[in-house]
């Protein structure tokens, strides 16, 4: 995703008449200031798309920022390259565009599976990585995104009809801990038996932002925008 550049600067440049003594022009910024940036993302996306956990390793530790580093294990840094490479490798971009202080790139998979991952950088001048948020699509309708900031696809609930409620309820604890941890999750769930619920279990603030830190807990009536996870509920009606 390079920046947008100023198109009427390089018209200009373009129909100037050339002149020994004449001063070129001054470029644009944007493009040097995109060049490390795209560097970073591409380098990042050829080790997911090479399914080397590794590779992946050193490349994330060379071009994230340190806060984003530590906010992921060894271990779940492997198995996010692990379910990149199962839905995207190998991994193909398709475009880079630049979306204010973001870079926003389309990679394609070997199948059906598109993605669309989004690059923040920090401030520092060296501008790596602080965030990165990818989307994934199937067909025409969403598919199973690998998440915000790496976060892992889950697992299958240990869940069974079996269990009490009392144990359905600590074995979702248990499942959902992870991604409170590592803040990929606020919402409620609800497991219902016989159409009526079963066991409810609620997690995080009822708002998510910025400011959710001062915000009320959520609750079982708490609504969220569930935005395009609306797509798949379409599709499978």
């Amino acid at each position: 995703m390079f920046p947008r550049t100023m198109l009427a600067c390089l018209i200009l440049a373009a129909c100037a008449t050339p002149s020994i003594s004449e001063t070129p022009p001054p470029q644009d910024a944007a493009p040097a200031a995109a060049a490390p940036r795209e560097a970073r993302a591409r380098a990042i996306i050829a080790a997911l798309s090479a399914g080397d956990a590794a590779a992946y390793e050193t490349v994330a530790r060379e071009n994230y920022s340190d806060a984003l580093f530590a906010r992921r294990t060894t271990a779940e840094r492997a198995d996010f390259v692990a379910q990149m490479a199962a839905d995207f490798s190998p991994m193909q971009i398709q475009a880079i565009t630049g979306e204010g202080d973001q870079l926003v790139v389309r990679a394609r998979g070997a199948g059906p599976m598109t993605a669309t991952l989004t690059f923040s950088f920090d401030t520092t001048p060296q501008q790596k990585i602080a965030r990165i948020d990818i989307t994934a699509e199937a067909g025409d309708g969403e598919g199973p995104g690998a998440g915000q900031d790496e976060g892992p696809r889950f697992p299958p609930p240990p869940v069974s009809a079996t269990q009490s409620a009392a144990e359905m309820s600590a074995a979702i604890d248990r499942w959902i801990a992870p991604a409170l941890q590592h803040d990929d999750f606020a919402g409620v769930i609800l497991v219902a038996r016989d159409g009526k619920p079963f066991v409810t279990r609620v997690y995080g603030p009822a708002v998510r932002g910025p400011d959710r830190a001062a915000d009320r807990a959520a609750d079982a009536q708490t609504a969220y925008n569930i935005a395009s996870i609306g797509k798949k509920f379409t599709h499978t009606a």
